[in-house]
Parts: C-alpha cells; sequence; structure tokens
C-alpha cells in the first residue's frame, strides 16, 4: 500500500433546502473508497466550485482488513445558495497542496480549555457549575453576567444547579473540536 497512488476524485454535492443562502456553512459527509485506494496517512483537499481549496478536516472512520481507508469523513465550510446545489471536490492531496492553517484553535490546560475560532475566544473551565467561563471577541470582552451556569428544573424538585464534574477533549482538528 505504501506505493499505491490515490486515484479517487469525489463529487459532494451540497444542496440547500430551505430556502436560505448558506455562507461558509460547516458540512460534515462520511466518503466510502474503494480497497486499496487511500493509507491512513494519505491527505486529502477540498476544492469548491470556483478552483480554490477550502480548509478541511479529515478523519478515517474505518480501514479494510489490507489497512486503506474504507470510510473518511471530511468536514469543510460550503457556500450554496438558496434552493441550490454547489459541487465541491474531495481530491488527493499532493506535495504541492499547501498545509491550511487552522480555523479553531484549542488549548487544554489544567483547570480549563481555552477554544480560539479567529473571531472569539471561549473558556471552559474542566470542573464547577460554570460552563461558560469567558467569551472575547477579537481580544475585547464580552462577558455575559459573570459566567454561564446550567440547571435542570422539575416541577415536583424544583430547580437544581447542575456540576460539570470533568470536561476533556476528544478531537481538536482545524475545523471541528468536540469537547
Amino acid at each position: 500500500l505504501g506505493t499505491k497512488v490515490m486515484t479517487a476524485t469525489i463529487q459532494i454535492s451540497v444542496r440547500e433546502h430551505a430556502g436560505a443562502k448558506r455562507t461558509q456553512e460547516s458540512v460534515c459527509v462520511s466518503v466510502p473508497l474503494p480497497r486499496g485506494n487511500s493509507a491512513v496517512a494519505d491527505r486529502w483537499a477540498v476544492q469548491c466550485p470556483q478552483g480554490e481549496l477550502l480548509p478541511s478536516q479529515t478523519k478515517v472512520l474505518a480501514t479494510w482488513s489490507d489497512g486503506s481507508v474504507k470510510w473518511l469523513q471530511v468536514l469543510f465550510p460550503a457556500t450554496v445558495t438558496a434552493h441550490a446545489s454547489a459541487y465541491y471536490l474531495l481530491l488527493p492531496a499532493d506535495k504541492r497542496v499547501p498545509e491550511i492553517k487552522d480555523v479553531v484553535h484549542v488549548e487544554a490546560l489544567s483547570d480549563r480549555i481555552i477554544v480560539k475560532t479567529g473571531g472569539h475566544t471561549f473558556t471552559l473551565p474542566n470542573s464547577g457549575d460554570v460552563l461558560l467561563a469567558d467569551v472575547r471577541k477579537m481580544d475585547e470582552d464580552l462577558r455575559i453576567g459573570a459566567s454561564v451556569k446550567a440547571s435542570i428544573t422539575n416541577r415536583q424538585l424544583g430547580c437544581h444547579p447542575l456540576t460539570l464534574q470533568s470536561l476533556q477533549l476528544l478531537e481538536s482538528g482545524p475545523q471541528r473540536a468536540r469537547i
């Protein structure tokens, strides 16, 4: 598999059904690949209808018995007009394709997780009754009161605050982070 060349170029159709123009909306698709076509370490690129390469994030969901990729998850920003379709290409990225810088940057510290999206920074404590401790827009403080807390309300038992036992960073990529 080490010397095999990726040959698949896959068209991804994004259809807008709700009647609203979508600009840079996150699209997540899972793509089946033929046996032996792609190694886990191979890089992929998403090309928009205008021919530009987009920031994208891929994740191998399943592999064939020979170790090649069977299912590949792809996340990328898509733009499509109301009630229309836009066609994107998933293609093998060769050495000429530049690395695309992260859109989402996540920093896991001992007491908190900091998420930077380029325009906003969110601070999430690792434990306690505060879910969102701080929000900043381009280094401008946008605190919402002191913090954001959550509670569960039950008609018989009343209101009970939720307490976070721990917060864990599950996935961090250039397009999306799962906490």
